[in-house]
């Protein structure tokens, strides 16, 4: 499932040229832009999905690893936590190494309640992630989403962590959308693109400067305002 939520905006590199637009020729070249702009976003979004499906393999790997079936059905919730946090450290390890660390990754017991994440075994312990995904992988299917997290866009991927036909647990595992992935679709497919969700722009592959990393959101907002209208 993708962009739940979440508009994925893709910019003509052609539109600068409505603006200057005018007379009779202004309703021909807006009709073409439109095209444009739509065929950008099938390419975009079709990107973004191929991109989900490599993410749900990447956690449903993960769950059907051995060390993660054996920490999440240690009885003991003393030894269950820190055998939870080594089997997320080997995995992202694995990760690291091939420079693909995630930005967020937690195991959720059978109630989805966190036993262990990265960075911090303490940290969401016990807590209910009221996030997209994660009732459908306690169902015992793996899926993608878009979350918002703390002021973030995610790519993210549940998968059931199985023992003997049951779920156990689930493998969250998850991707910050940023200005980067946005530069990075824009090189693939020739056009500008930004990520919009409820409350506005979280990436764009406008830069301040040519060949710059940092963002221009005034450009970005200002041209999808003139395409798409002030809803966008």
């Amino acid at each position: 499932k993708i962009g739940m939520g979440v508009t994925f905006l893709v910019i003509a590199l052609v539109m600068a040229c409505y603006l200057a637009l005018v007379g009779p020729q202004a309703k021909k070249g807006e009709t073409a832009l439109r095209a444009s702009v739509e065929r950008g976003t099938e390419i975009v979004q079709r990107s973004l999905k191929l991109r989900s499906y490599e993410l749900v393999a990447l956690s449903r790997t993960a769950a059907g690893r051995a060390t993660f079936i054996g920490a999440v059905r240690e009885e003991d919730p003393k030894k269950r936590r820190p055998a939870v946090f080594d089997a997320i450290q080997q995995f992202d390890k694995t990760l690291r190494e091939k420079n693909r660390k995630a930005d967020f990754f937690a195991v959720l017991d059978a109630d989805g309640k966190v036993i262990a994440r990265d960075l911090d075994i303490n940290a969401l312990y016990g807590e209910e992630l009221p996030l997209p995904g994660i009732k459908t992988a306690l169902a015992g299917t793996g899926t993608s989403a878009t979350w918002f997290q703390k002021g973030k866009m995610r790519r993210a991927a549940c998968s059931p962590i199985l023992y003997q036909g049951q779920v156990a647990g689930v493998v969250v595992i998850a991707y910050d959308l940023t200005s980067a992935d946005a530069l990075a679709d824009h090189e693939r497919v020739g056009a500008h693109v930004g990520f919009f969700g409820p409350k506005g722009l979280r990436g764009s592959s406008f830069t301040k400067t040519e060949g710059g990393k940092v963002e221009d959101e005034s450009s970005v907002t200002a041209l999808a305002t003139a395409i798409l209208g002030k809803d966008g």
